[in-house]
């Protein structure tokens, strides 16, 4: 009989202490501290760093380097993307450092980026050379610090490209508020 209640309170205590709390519905979860998040024509879409192949990544080619970033909601259809092209390491910027320029120019400091929100409708930028416009949005690099990367970017987002369309045809959105932080493997 002693054995038995031993053996039950030892069953007792492992359930206390590698389960200690239930999930409430009612409770939001926690952020992560990596996260890209923007306000898409007035509303809030943040998308926290989910471990699932996606996050940050740096790879190097032929003197460029490209910084991807990539978070999602989890268990939901939004994804931030974002893509910095760098002639330059991020240990050798200056910082803030702005980008802004052509996707289509290999061998210059520029950017690219997309979201896609709860419908499933996936925007980003248009490139300017394309398109024979200027170019209408900018990422800023404030941060870079033991692989960590902040900053910040706001501009117009297009559903398409402009061949056969032109930008005005397009569908667009305006983010705004646009700040993200992120770990860079």
């Amino acid at each position: 009989m002693k054995r038995n209640k031993l053996f039950l309170f030892c069953c007792l205590c492992a359930v206390v202490l590698f389960f200690p709390s239930c999930n409430n519905d009612d409770e939001s979860p926690a952020a992560s501290e990596f996260f890209i998040e923007g306000k898409v024509d007035g509303e809030v879409i943040r998308c926290d760093y989910i471990q699932a192949g996606l996050g940050g990544t740096l790879v190097s080619t032929f003197g460029v380097h490209f910084i991807n970033l990539i978070a999602t909601v989890d268990g939901g259809g939004e994804i931030w993307s974002l893509m910095i092209q760098s002639t330059e390491l991020p240990d050798n910027w200056n910082l803030p450092k702005t980008f802004e320029g052509s996707i289509i120019d290999p061998f210059s400091d520029n950017v690219n980026g997309a979201v896609t929100n709860s419908s499933g409708m996936t925007y980003g930028p248009l490139d300017p050379i394309l398109c024979g416009m200027d170019w209408d949005w900018q990422l800023t690099v404030t941060s870079w610090e033991n692989n960590i990367i902040e900053g910040n970017f706001s501009g117009s987002f297009y559903a398409g490209d402009c061949d056969p369309s032109t930008p005005a045809e397009l569908e667009s959105v305006e983010v705004t508020e646009g700040r993200f932080r992120m770990e860079v493997e």
